[in-house]
């Protein structure tokens, strides 16, 4: 590869409809170089900040979850991790905001959920 691209973007697929066909996919920086040490942000549902030379490819990546997955994706991990930050009174992204009211929707705790999927509606409007 040209030796001045930082990163190459590839579509991933992650959300099917009841078909098998492709309901949402989004950009994704699936190679970078490594010498540029771009960093990770976020606890939580963490994001490669990567800048410079990118090119989007015409490869795609398809992510299914298996059944197995797809019943441990409600563990607790991730709403633990959202609910120690709160009680600590860290600043949330939006990003992180939007996140935790979709732990929370699915761990049952639909009010909750409304209030910060509200409050990011708004803000993002």
């Amino acid at each position: 590869m040209d030796g001045s691209i930082d990163s190459v973007s590839m579509l991933y697929h992650i959300a099917f409809d009841e078909f098998g066909n492709r309901a949402f996919s989004y950009r994704r920086n699936c190679l970078v170089k490594r010498d540029r040490n771009f960093k990770w942000i976020g606890p939580v549902h963490e994001y490669l900040e990567v800048s410079g030379n990118i090119i989007s490819s015409d490869i795609s990546v398809t992510h299914r979850q298996s059944e197995k997955s797809v019943v441990n994706t409600a563990n607790d991990r991730n709403l633990i991790i959202y609910e120690k930050r709160s009680e600590r009174e860290e600043e949330f992204s939006l990003r992180d905001l939007f996140y935790y009211a979709n732990e929370l929707k699915d761990h049952g705790l639909y009010q909750k959920s409304v209030i910060y999927y509200r409050y990011c509606k708004q803000k993002h409007l």
